[in-house]
């Protein structure tokens, strides 16, 4: 993460921060209602509710969902910030592997594709032809590999081949 990233969270959350205390500052937890009901805009002072019973004792009497809306606006200014400043990276996938939907469209349509493998250590790519069954990753150690697992005509068994080391895969 770099600089920039950190300075942008920072300030996200300073501004959502306030906002959540400045919203929540203007409406206090304070009584807002006379005893039988009455909304008086003079409460807080000597006598405002005399002749309806007092102030109701217990608070604040704004519904529920209402006082939520000081922590919705924060949480949504700091949303709105990060995408503002490109804290979430998205990408989204254009390209498509060639080679990966010639051999998808085989497993598919149960068909099989030829292509040139070239195995570890040799110097000269074989040409396999092959129905394949599946594609899936091996994890050997630390890195993994993408694989399709079918039926090798050559070998005239079922083996997996490493699509890193195909070049040239067609369908038959």
């Amino acid at each position: 993460m770099t600089k920039g990233e950190i300075a942008a969270i920072v300030f996200s959350i300073a501004v959502a921060v306030a906002l959540i205390l400045f919203l929540d500052a203007v409406h206090p937890d304070r009584p807002t209602a006379c005893y039988d009901g009455w909304s008086s805009p003079s409460i807080g002072r000597q006598g405002a509710c005399s002749h309806h019973g007092g102030v109701r004792e217990g608070g604040d009497t704004t519904p529920g969902y209402l006082l939520w809306i000081p922590f919705a606006a924060g949480f949504a200014t700091l949303c709105g910030l990060a995408v503002w400043f490109k804290l979430f990276k998205v990408e989204a996938r254009t390209s498509v592997d060639p080679m990966l939907t010639v051999i998808m469209a085989a497993i598919e349509s149960k068909g099989r594709i030829r292509f040139r493998y070239q195995k570890k250590g040799n110097e000269a790519a074989e040409v396999r032809e092959l129905s394949p069954k599946i594609v899936k990753f091996l994890v050997p150690g630390r890195s993994s590999t993408r694989c399709v697992v079918g039926h090798c005509h050559k070998a005239n068994e079922e083996r997996t081949f490493a699509l890193s080391r195909m070049s040239n895969v067609t369908r038959v």
